[in-house]
């Protein structure tokens, strides 16, 4: 999210996200992804991922969501000699590009799902070349141990 520092002028050179605020961002996005039809289809930590983009965009979507419900909270509009100042007022644009990032997380999130699905359910499909597989290696491994 270019998240640094040096590119945060309006906020005192300071990161808008602080380390665990990501951390609690991601493990939202695997719950997510967790929550979503099949849901036989889990993964346990960030470790297993499948998605790298996948888990990052449901992170991004947990963190912007949040900025919005803070902004919204401290938003305040007040006027001085005809001057009117909105404070916070930014929550408008985040929600714009949220509805267009959204559709696009959820189509990618249901794609990899079905992937994920697809991909289990052909490689669980028994055939007489794995059963004739598995007794020539029973074979080979039984005429080498009683060899020696």
């Amino acid at each position: 999210m270019l998240d640094f520092p040096e590119l945060n002028k309006l906020h005192d050179s300071k990161a808008y996200y602080s380390d665990p605020v990501i951390n609690r961002a991601l493990n939202w996005s695997v719950e997510q992804f967790n929550s979503e039809p099949p849901l036989h289809i889990r993964i346990d930590s960030l470790e297993a991922i499948p998605s790298n983009s996948l888990i990052l965009m449901g992170a991004t979507i947990w963190l912007l969501r949040s900025t919005i419900i803070n902004m919204q909270r401290n938003h305040l509009d007040y006027n001085d000699g005809g001057i009117t100042v909105s404070d916070k007022s930014q929550h408008q644009y985040i929600m714009q590009f949220l509805s267009q990032y959204v559709p696009e997380y959820k189509d990618l999130l249901s794609r990899v799902k079905q992937f994920l699905n697809i991909n289990q359910g052909f490689g669980g499909i028994d055939s007489q070349w794995r059963n004739l597989r598995d007794e020539l290696n029973f074979r080979s491994n039984s005429s080498t141990t009683s060899s020696t």
